[in-house]
Formats: C-alpha cells, sequence, structure tokens
C-alpha cells in the first residue's frame, strides 16, 4: 500500500504541469463557450451589452431550418466518406500486407495525398472541377461528355467535396489497417490452411472478426475528422452553391462571423460536440462488446 501511494504522488509530481496547461487550454474555454452560448452576445454590437436568455439560442437553433440542412449535409458527407475511405483503404492495406519488391515505393506514392495540406488540396481540386479549364472537365470532353459544373450544381458539388476528401484521406486508413494487418498473430491463418480454407473464407472468418478494433479505431478517428471538416470545403465551395455543402462547422463559422452571432455561434458548436460525443459512444459500445 505504501509503494502504491508512493506511485501516485510520483505520478501527480510528473503529470500535474502537464495537467494545469491541459485545464488552462481546454477545459476553461470550454467553460467559457458554455457561459456565451447561454446569452444573447453579438460581437458586432457591444454597445448592446450581453444578457443572459437561457437555452433560447439552442431552441432556435433546432427551428432553424438551414441548422437541419447542414446536419443533413453533415451525416451525407461524414459517412460516405468515411463508407468509402474504410473500404477502399482496407483493399489496398490487404494488397499491400505481403512483402514484394517495391512495395515501400508504392506506400510511399499512395500516402502523398494524405501529407497534402487541405488548403492546397482544397485549392487544386478546386481547379481541377473548373468548369472551363479543369483536368477533369477536360477527360469528360474527351470521352464525349459535356462539361459538368461540378461544384456549381447543386446536385453536384457535396458529392465532389467527398471525391476529394476520399482521395486525400483513404490513405490514412490504409495505414492503420496495414499496421493491424502486420501485428495479427499468424498461427489462425496457419490452422486455416491446414484445414483447407479458402483466402475468402480466412478473409471473412479471420482476417475482419480480428481486425475488428482496429477497424473501430481507425472509424473513429476520421469520424471525429470528418464531423469537423472545414478548411477543405470553405476553400472549395464556401457552403454553397446555396447551402447545398453547408455543413455544420461551416454553418457555425457562418453564424459567428458572418451573422456575428456569438452566443448561437457558441451554442451551435456546443451541439455539433454533443453529436460527436454520441457517435464516439456508439463505437466504443461496439468495440467494448467484442
Amino acid at each position: 500500500m505504501h509503494k502504491l501511494n508512493d506511485r501516485k504522488k510520483t505520478f501527480l509530481i510528473m503529470f500535474m504541469p502537464a495537467i494545469i496547461v491541459l485545464v488552462l487550454i481546454t477545459i476553461f474555454p470550454f467553460i467559457y463557450a458554455v457561459s456565451i452560448s447561454l446569452t444573447d452576445m453579438k460581437i458586432s454590437k457591444p454597445q448592446l451589452g450581453v444578457d443572459f436568455i437561457g437555452f433560447k439560442n439552442y431552441i432556435e437553433l433546432f427551428k432553424y431550418q438551414r441548422f437541419w440542412n447542414a446536419f443533413k449535409n453533415t451525416a451525407i458527407f461524414s459517412f460516405s466518406a468515411l463508407f468509402f475511405e474504410t473500404f477502399f483503404g482496407f483493399i489496398l492495406a490487404y494488397l499491400l500486407k505481403d512483402y514484394f519488391k517495391g512495395r515501400q515505393i508504392v506506400v510511399s506514392f499512395l500516402i502523398a495525398p494524405m501529407v497534402i495540406p487541405p488548403i492546397v488540396s482544397g485549392l487544386t481540386w478546386r481547379f481541377m472541377y473548373d468548369y472551363n479549364i479543369g483536368f477533369i472537365n477536360y477527360l469528360m470532353e474527351i470521352i464525349g461528355y459535356k462539361h459538368f459544373a461540378w461544384l456549381g450544381n447543386p446536385k453536384l458539388a457535396l458529392s465532389s467535396l467527398i471525391i476529394t476528401d476520399i482521395w486525400q484521406w483513404t490513405p490514412f486508413l490504409m495505414l492503420i489497417l496495414l499496421s493491424g494487418l502486420h501485428s495479427l498473430p499468424q498461427e489462425p491463418f496457419e490452422a486455416a490452411r491446414v484445414d483447407g480454407a479458402s483466402k475468402w473464407q480466412t478473409l471473412i472468418y479471420i482476417t475482419l472478426p480480428m481486425l475488428k478494433k482496429v477497424i473501430l479505431i481507425g472509424i473513429l478517428i476520421r469520424s471525429i475528422r470528418l464531423f469537423r471538416t472545414f478548411d477543405t470545403i470553405y476553400i472549395m465551395t464556401e457552403g454553397g452553391p446555396g447551402i447545398s455543402t453547408e455543413t455544420m462547422s461551416i454553418g457555425s463559422y457562418l453564424m459567428g462571423f458572418q451573422f456575428f452571432n456569438t452566443g448561437m455561434a457558441s451554442a451551435y458548436s456546443l451541439i455539433m460536440l454533443v453529436f460527436m460525443i454520441v457517435v464516439c459512444n456508439i463505437y466504443i459500445s461496439i468495440s467494448e462488446r467484442g
């Protein structure tokens, strides 16, 4: 017991500075954001003062049709991109799990999009989608199709953003799943080969169940990033045309820095946080059920 208490004291002494810094840079801003969300603060009109209004900002947001449109766009963008990134990431990881000559070069080539800053990626794809000089419309013209306004058509804009995200972040899930595949014990696979199991049966009944937690970790990390994606969307469409690609992160930004409704923007961000916590808890509960 005495040794255990000494270990606790040593732990506190070692990590107390880090804990203090963490509290200062996260807990205090969070509490401040919560307090602002309960007021009618408008940063463009400081002369009006700030009044406490309780949960009025939250109630108004839930009545705001544009908020629900942003929620729908966020859900479509996040789940569509997540599905294809996981699917393609697993296929690439499975193809690269066995050593072959030049594998390192192939992996380096595949992870290149991931290391490009999202702003640069967004600008690059914005030019590629350009109606007049874009490379994608040039390819469409070669194969006999007319030009499309990829980012100017409300029916195509969100899909175009999803394709951009898939291109950039599939390598991230590929790396996670590739590491997971390399960490799996070989005994079950050797037993399956002895029993005459096919590669498909080995994949379905051994590889995927053993890789389940690794897949869930990758999905969890990407879900958090997808849910709050801002830079790429803002650079490519700014939430347009109209509000067809306005996600919750774009909506909270516009509420705070275009409409200057600081109180409602804080409430918007906190609702996003609650949604994300719910999603994370669902993933964690699935993982713990094994």
